[in-house]
């Protein structure tokens, strides 16, 4: 769920919503390690990038398989 804030925000930027979603988690997730809700971890930097990746390729395999775009 999101709050208006983070709705209007992410209107606001496009193609690039899926982008700005993964940041933010990268964000909570750094947030909780420093509160020690979560392990410790030198950064978690990488496994944002890695989920960016993986849901980049996802979007990409939808866009080129679905039925209203021709190629």
């Amino acid at each position: 769920m999101l709050s208006e804030t983070e709705a209007s925000i992410l209107r606001k930027c496009g193609n690039k919503q899926r982008d700005c979603v993964v940041a933010w988690c990268g964000g909570v997730m750094e947030e909780m390690a420093r509160s020690g809700l979560v392990a410790p971890c030198f950064t978690y930097a990488p496994m944002i990038a890695g989920l960016r990746g993986i849901t980049a390729k996802h979007h990409d395999g939808f866009v080129r398989n679905s039925k209203w775009s021709r190629f």
